[in-house]
């Protein structure tokens, strides 16, 4: 089934205060829940006339309070203006206004002008070159993952602390997989690691080279996105039933695993082997 889903930007309207455009979001989000779509995103934007939605993660902690099933999150937050620790701090807050319902998307352009960068942050010409080392660091404090040996901030830990992270809590429990994964190459066959444990080891590039194509060739993410890819390798291998195994290091995580893909696959939870109904 298709999933749709929404991006919002609070447009400025001729002869309406930019409060109502704001105000407008927060009730098309609420609209939007009620009717069944998928996700609800606001934008980033700064000095233009046309859009009013300037702080996402503000309007979002207002979206979180009206709504109660639909995805939201932003599209995305503009990184090179910000810390990476405010960021992963603010979306932590978030995650616990509504648990599992946030998505942190991160942008690289300024979302506006030259100048408004500089004013945002005077350092706006060195900040989009260590985007990608600032992504690392989101990613990091988000999920509880150690930042890399060396770092300066390497003992400094965002909270709230959470048990789920913004997308990223599926590449933590598959960390203890893929450090087995990773030894069996070496011929050397261990028990499962506490993910923590795992995510936390002192791996050298080319092994964390090697666990991230692990990651991309297993099927790792939310129900929904494991299904759709279920579903495409089924149809494109042209079989009728696909045999799933999942190794987490916490068994309630795996049996909740199980759930969220019996979940987004449609299961019928209410019938037994033989068409017999279970009560």
């Amino acid at each position: 089934m298709l999933r749709l889903s929404v991006l919002d930007q609070s447009v400025a309207v001729a002869d309406r205060p930019h409060g109502q455009s704001i105000r407008d979001t927060i009730a098309l989000a609420r609209l939007c829940d009620a009717l069944g779509y998928h996700r609800f995103w606001v934008s980033e934007h700064h000095n233009h006339a046309s859009i009013a939605g300037t702080a996402p993660e503000v309007l979002l902690a207002a979206i979180a309070g009206v709504t109660l099933r639909i995805r939201i999150g932003s599209a995305g937050v503009m990184l090179p203006h910000y810390s990476p620790l405010h960021v992963a701090e603010q979306f932590l807050v978030l995650e616990a206004l509504a648990p599992g319902r946030i998505d942190l998307g991160l942008g690289r352009a300024p979302g506006s002008d030259g100048r408004t960068a500089f004013a945002l942050n005077p350092l706006a010409n060195e900040r989009p070159a260590q985007f990608p080392a600032d992504v690392r660091d989101v990613i990091a404090w988000t999920s509880g993952a150690p930042l890399p040996d060396g770092h300066p901030f390497r003992t400094v830990k965002a909270h709230p602390l959470s048990e789920t992270a913004p997308e990223e809590e599926a590449r933590f429990q598959f960390s203890s997989r893929a450090r087995v994964r990773l030894l069996r190459d070496l011929g050397v066959f261990v028990p499962l690691d506490p993910p923590a444990v795992a995510a936390g080891h002192p791996y050298t590039d080319a092994e964390r080279a090697r666990m991230d194509q692990m990651f991309r060739d297993s099927f790792v993410g939310t129900g929904t996105q494991v299904a759709e890819r279920i579903a495409e390798l089924a149809k494109r291998l042209d079989v009728q039933e696909v045999a799933v195994v999942t190794w987490t290091y916490d068994e309630a995580v795996r049996h909740e695993s199980y759930r969220l893909l019996a979940e987004a696959m449609g299961l019928d939870g209410g019938r037994l082997d033989g068409g017999q109904t279970r009560v």
